[in-house]
């Protein structure tokens, strides 16, 4: 297979230069939405095409399962592309659906199944699948290839097993949960049990260590692996281990990471050994035909000026130092605020950032935060009772629009049932209203606008006339244009590709919309969500947000804060600056230049590229922008960079007052519309310092008949049956699995009491052997059985049976064959009950996940999917339907860009605000929404200011703005006049 000449065409300069990229180290800083997914793609196809890299020598790292299959249906459309070109001489979406599918499957069997791709725990939990009989941890204990990997429920169940019953520990004085905590947080810093133990300096230390070692011990006695442990045991495993590190070096020759920023301080020891082979010397690293790269962004931030609740008051959070404050935190448990006293430690580090800044507002309380900054928030009455919403949901190439209520009547989040059922993999809010007829309306004009169907993916229980095979063929059609419309639609509305409001890998955590739940500032509600706010003492009261974006350009600083990773912020309670994942370092993306680059300045460095191309507005405007910034003492050198052309000048009008200034917008719009057939109201806004001024611009719109609006908007793995069914599956697959066994052992109940378990379970510890090993021999079980022996046989006749068919039956037919033999499926029908139906619609999409599954990576055994599940387990008033011209104050933009922007009002007092004139700070602020409102505009942009204004009934004379002398004069044009 060969390239064809434009297939990196199409990429921007600096993407080209990081897809071209072939052997050392290169770290790629990019901001959300500038390209990096496709930076990632094009750089594999890159390495394949071009290079004939071999695709069993990629490993691509992301960090949620989503990411990797978005990534494999990219690398898969590229290639099946390229094919259909080379070979039909036509377009994929352009051949009959069968040859598609040959395509398809070609690509699947030759490119994108060797290829690595997937999370750091799917991806090493595959290697141990290889290796791990050859690792024994520091007390000799081994594990065997067919090991269980524990889920967080069943993580716990052990631990307090553990804690209050092996130890009799009071469960007051050592929570389960909380031991479990710190267990996970010990392993994630790559502490064994005595290392652990050695830095205890108290009793309450020590006893968790004692309770992590009994944990360990019971992990090798069941054959499991816990989370934590997919990463840690290869990382030890590599390190004990030269033969094993030495093999899978050579067998990844280039290592992509993407989220670098996220990765933790064990995650990093493992990219480091497979790329150096465990070599320190940099000096002594062979970089022929090899690469590492990896591209982060460590832009969840605040700016200057954020104050930060300490132990000694509010500080600002550029005056916080590590080494001498500590912050006060707030427990979501315990529901109180914590560290008053003694506080809490963090780690901070800055970093220069350009872009809209989400500005959170309650009563008078006010932060602000770059736009993937997480908050956690509570849905309120409103959202639950009376909210409907228009959605855009994706699953891999697919976009539809839709409308539902936000909440179902019986608490259930609505929106995320949708997506799930539609087994789509993110969804976000476009619109939020409390009239359904609105929303229906709104879906009809946004499908017209963008050209993106409001078919289901899926025939819902009757509700659609559609068959899967029609909806197939509709959305495999649009495959190939739908992506870039999607894109479109979420960007004109605010939002970003890279943070949906819901996603199978962040699905609503809540449970009936009663929990907080955290999301990115970017898809913050205003009146819908409630912030927590700090009250004093240990309370907070949860309260509803109101939402502005500033333009900013400047520094913002990342926190992370242990144990709780919240903080109050301006008194209101917000998530670390940077931590997602488990003990995310950041620091480790600031140090990428010096541990693998050439650690060189920005300027001269040949090992870090940045992706910072704006994509929306004309040159001229971006310049004039540009220039206006520059007047703040707070920036950074990184520029918008236009890739649009340099577009009309922008014209300034000079009014004798407000009226005469109305008249004239308003012609203007007359006049272009006039002569640009396509445009219509809703191409044009008008944005302005204060709501007083809208009045004029009303008056003259009305007469003008011109339509105008003022702008002022559990899950799935963790439900019991799934729990239940994946025991099953675990118990066949690693019949050691003895936590897998005591869940189903009399479920449904099949008469073997709670004493016969006892009794097996103190048997088995006895004899040191796994509880299997009792179950399946007949003398035990009638010894320690008793009258439940006849029922315990019976079932551990059931679980061999399957066992000794694992290796001739798919993951599919060994589930639905268990459920039904087992009795689970007809005990659910016979209860009759609401809620035993729901249970059973759940165990059918289990079926369905196994399918799909199946499917998706033509992989039918149980051993796979195990894997598989375990990993996957853990503008509101803008009437754009009615094409109406936009009037809005600059703090209402949201975001929103237009194609047609009249920024007015530019006078001294008013824009800027007589409040910023003598308060530096302020003035700077100012400046910012200036340049918000510059670079509103896609198109045309219109500049306006009075030589007078009616102030309270009198006219006052009107100064121009000083914004104004500071846009370069080469590019604004005052001689248009009125039509």
């Amino acid at each position: 297979m060969s390239t064809t000449p434009d297939f990196l065409s199409h990429l921007n300069p600096s993407q080209l230069q990081a897809v071209e990229h072939f052997c050392g180290p290169l770290l790629v800083v990019a901001g959300a939405g500038s390209g990096k997914t496709r930076a990632l793609t094009y750089r594999i196809a890159n390495l394949i095409l071009k290079h004939k890299v071999s695709p069993e020598n990629i490993l691509a790292v992301t960090f949620t399962n989503k990411a990797a299959r978005e990534m494999k249906g990219r690398i898969e459309q590229i290639f099946a592309q390229q094919l259909a070109e080379q070979k039909y001489g036509q377009r994929l979406e352009l051949l009959p659906e069968d040859q598609q599918t040959q395509l398809r499957s070609r690509v699947y069997k030759t490119i994108t199944k060797p290829l690595w791709i997937g999370t750091f725990h799917s991806l090493f939990a595959r290697i141990l699948r290889f290796d791990i009989n050859k690792y024994q941890d520091d007390q000799g204990r081994k594990w065997n290839r067919n090991f269980s990997i524990f889920d967080e429920s069943d993580a716990q169940t052990l631990v307090k097993t553990i804690v209050t019953q092996t130890l009799n520990l009071d469960d007051h004085k050592f929570n389960p949960r909380s031991v479990r905590y710190a267990i996970s947080n010990a392993k994630n810093r790559g502490f064994s049990p005595q290392q652990f133990e050695l830095e205890q300096s108290n009793f309450r230390g020590r006893v968790i260590a004692d309770v992590y070692s009994h944990y360990q011990e019971q992990l090798a006695a069941n054959n499991a692996l816990d989370f934590d442990d997919l990463i840690l045991v290869p990382m030890r495993l590599f390190q004990q281990n030269e033969s094993v590190l030495s093999y899978w070096h050579q067998q990844f020759y280039h290592i992509l990471v993407d989220e670098y920023q996220d990765t933790n301080r064990i995650q990093y020891e493992l990219i480091r050994l497979l790329t150096t082979n465990g070599e320190t010397r940099k000096s002594q690293w062979d970089w022929q035909n090899r690469s590492v790269f990896v591209v982060g962004d460590a832009d969840q931030c605040q700016p200057p000026g954020t104050q930060v609740l300490t132990t000694e008051g509010y500080v600002p959070i550029e005056a916080l130092d590590p080494n001498q404050h500590r912050l006060v935190s707030y427990n979501p448990h315990s529901s109180a605020v914590v560290g008053r006293v003694n506080g809490y430690r963090f780690n901070k580090a800055s970093r220069p950032f350009s872009g809209n800044l989400i500005e959170v507002t309650v009563d008078s309380q006010t932060t602000r935060s770059t736009p993937n900054h997480r908050w956690p928030i509570r849905w309120n009455q409103q959202a639950k009772e009376k909210t409907h919403v228009v959605y855009l949901i994706r699953r891999g190439q697919w976009y539809r629009v839709g409308w539902c209520k936000l909440f179902k009547s019986d608490g259930g989040f609505q929106l995320g049932y949708r997506a799930r059922v539609e087994k789509a993999d993110a969804a976000w809010i476009l619109v939020a209203t409390d009239n359904r007829t609105e929303a229906s309306f709104k879906v009809s004009y946004i499908a017209a606008r963008y050209g993106i169907p409001t078919a289901p993916f899926e025939p819902i229980n009757g509700a659609t006339e559609y068959t899967r095979q029609m909806l197939e063929q509709l959305f495999n059609v649009l495959g190939d244009v739908l992506p870039e419309r999607g894109i479109s639609c979420l960007q004109d509305f605010g939002l970003d590709p890279n943070y949906p409001i819901y996603s199978p890998d962040i699905a609503y955590q809540g449970g009936r919309g009663k929990s907080t739940i955290e999301l990115a500032a970017i898809n913050l509600l205003p009146e819908l969500m409630d912030i927590a706010v700090y009250q004093g003492g240990k309370t907070v009261a949860w309260k509803p947000i109101r939402i502005q974006r500033q333009e900013y350009s400047g520094l913002v600083y990342s926190l992370e804060v242990e144990k709780h990773h919240v903080y109050f912020s301006d008194g209101l309670l917000t998530h670390n600056s940077i931590y997602s994942f488990r003990m995310a370092d950041f620091t480790i993306l600031l140090g990428f230049q010096q541990d693998f680059g050439d650690g060189l300045p920005d300027q001269d460095t040949r090992t870090m590229v940045k992706l910072e191309e704006n994509y929306r507005s004309r040159e001229n405007i971006l310049q004039a922008a540009n220039h206006l910034i520059e007047n703040n003492t707070q920036r950074i050198d990184k520029v918008l960079r236009a890739t649009r052309g340099i577009g009309e000048k922008i014209y300034c009008f000079a009014a004798d007052d407000e009226l005469e200034e109305a008249q004239f917008v308003v012609s203007q719009i007359i006049q272009l519309k006039r002569q640009n057939p396509e445009l219509d109201g809703g191409s044009f806004a008008i944005l302005y310092r204060t709501n007083a001024q809208s009045r004029a611009f009303e008056d003259v719109l009305i007469r003008a008949d011109i339509l105008y609006t003022v702008v002022g908007g559990l899950k799935f793995y963790d439900r019991k049956e799934i729990k239940d069914a994946l025991a099953y599956l675990r118990a066949i697959a690693n019949p050691s699995d003895t936590v897998s066994l005591l869940r189903i052992i009399n479920t449904p109940r099949r008469g073997i009491g709670q004493t016969t378990i006892n009794n097996l379970v103190t048997a088995a510890q006895e004899l040191g052997v796994p509880l299997w090993e009792i179950l399946s021999d007949e003398t035990s079980v009638h010894t320690f059985a008793g009258r439940s022996a006849k029922a315990v046989k019976k079932f551990s006749q059931l679980m061999s049976q399957w066992q000794e068919q694992m290796e001739n039956r798919t993951a599919l037919e060994i589930l639905k064959g268990i459920m039904e033999e087992s009795g689970y499926i007809g005990d659910l029908r016979n209860k009759g009950t609401e809620e035993a139906e729901n249970r059973l619609e759940n165990i059918v999409e289990l079926f369905n996940a196994v399918q799909q599954f199946q499917e998706e990576n033509e992989e039918t055994s149980l051993e796979g999917f195990l894997a598989n599940a375990t990993l996957a387990s853990d503008m509101d008033n803008l009437e754009e339907g009615k094409k109406a011209v936009s009037l809005m104050t600059l703090h209402s933009a949201k975001g929103l860009e237009f194609p047609i922007v009249f920024l007015v009002g530019l006078e001294q007092g008013l824009f800027p605000h007589s409040r910023s004139l003598r308060d530096p700070v302020a003035l700077e602020e100012e400046r910012r929404l200036c340049y918000v409102g510059i670079t509103r505009a896609q198109e045309q942009l219109f500049l306006s200011h009075a030589h007078e204004r009616r102030f309270y009934g009198n006219r006052e004379p009107a100064n121009p703005s000083q914004f104004l002398k500071e846009l370069p004069s080469d590019l604004i044009d005052s001689k248009v006049g009125m039509f």
